[in-house]
């Protein structure tokens, strides 16, 4: 086992794994994180431990080296930040380059790209987010023109580099409790460190770019078999992007229809499908169902937020009944 204390900064089974030499943290690196990797400077004594959890599309770890040493790795097909909490970590990566110490977030790799760098001796906390929860984030799914770039691989602010930590403290936290099997929270929870990691490190995607156009007719029908096709997978994790393809259409042109059509936004009319299924589970009274858990099956994080929208949809505020 590992020694590390046991924190919230590893919800859920945890994986704990001690690689000592060259050989064996070469392939420690390339199971979990899909990477390929050269190390230099690695002593025989070298060890590095690692306690990891993951959920979905997200892998929350804690790494530990006792030694020094340089890299050159990459490419992986996630979007990984670093919280150092001592020691220190040095890379470049896509043209930009950064050093941390301890207390710092750090955008480690360029999406699909390489880095080099330097350890040194780092405690550090990992999450690391499939691309494909941040390219739909990002609305960049259909368009590989529009590669998403980290311009800075640090917060520039300590405001917005205590937002990074805070959101990370809160997934950590929310994907140890008893809804995190559930898929649908997973991906609300990967969906809000992807779009954290966006506002937090500078890069090249804008907001409005969510909403840019493409000159495309969407049509009543089409947006009613995106409709179809949400109520029938409102337990799943859907986004805008995800709907979008099961119709061909890009995200901004069945936007525009759902607007044109049904009057409201995609999403919002996801909120509303899976809000219509909470009710009736709530109705139903199944026994052994309590309110929180009817809102985290349909994808409420937030206890609080879930009172709130029901109580505007339904003027009530939701009860746990049991039926006859």
């Amino acid at each position: 086992m590992v020694d590390v204390d046991d924190s919230a900064d590893s919800p859920g089974p945890r994986e704990a794994i001690v690689a000592r030499g060259e050989n064996r943290v070469l392939e420690t690196l390339h199971d979990l994180y899909g990477m390929g990797v050269g190390l230099r400077n690695l002593h025989s004594g070298s060890q590095l431990m690692i306690q990891r959890s993951r959920r979905g599309a997200v892998a929350v770890d804690r790494v530990v080296s006792n030694s020094t040493f340089s890299f050159d790795a990459g490419p992986i097909d996630s979007l990984m930040v670093l919280y150092l909490r001592d020691g220190g970590y040095e890379t470049t990566t896509g043209g930009v380059s950064a050093q941390v110490g301890g207390w710092e977030p750090l955008i480690a790799f360029q999406p699909g790209g390489n880095a080099i760098g330097t350890v040194d001796r780092m405690d550090t906390r990992t999450i690391t987010i499939d691309m494909h929860v941040v390219r739909a984030v990002s609305d960049t799914v259909h368009d590989d023109r529009r590669r998403l770039h980290f311009t800075s691989l640090t917060a520039p602010t300590p405001g917005l580099r205590q937002a990074w930590m805070a959101t990370a403290d809160y997934a950590a936290r929310a994907l140890e409790g008893e809804s995190a099997t559930n898929a649908l929270f997973q991906d609300s929870v990967a969906r809000a460190l992807a779009g954290a990691a966006l506002a937090v490190f500078p890069n090249t995607f804008q907001a409005d770019d969510l909403h840019y156009a493409r000159a495309r007719f969407t049509g009543a029908a089409t947006v009613r078999r995106a409709q179809a096709f949400i109520e029938a997978c409102a337990a799943e994790p859907l986004t805008p992007a995800v709907v979008a393809t099961h119709v061909s259409l890009s995200a901004a042109a069945l936007e525009n229809g759902f607007r044109q059509h049904a009057s409201c936004s995609v999403m919002d009319f996801v909120a509303r499908t899976r809000l219509r299924r909470a009710h009736d589970d709530l109705t139903a009274g199944t026994a052994g169902t309590s309110v929180a858990q009817v809102a985290a099956r349909w994808g409420w994080t937030s206890r609080q937020q879930f009172l709130s929208d029901y109580r505007r949809a339904y003027g009530e505020i939701p009860q746990q009944r049991t039926a006859p």
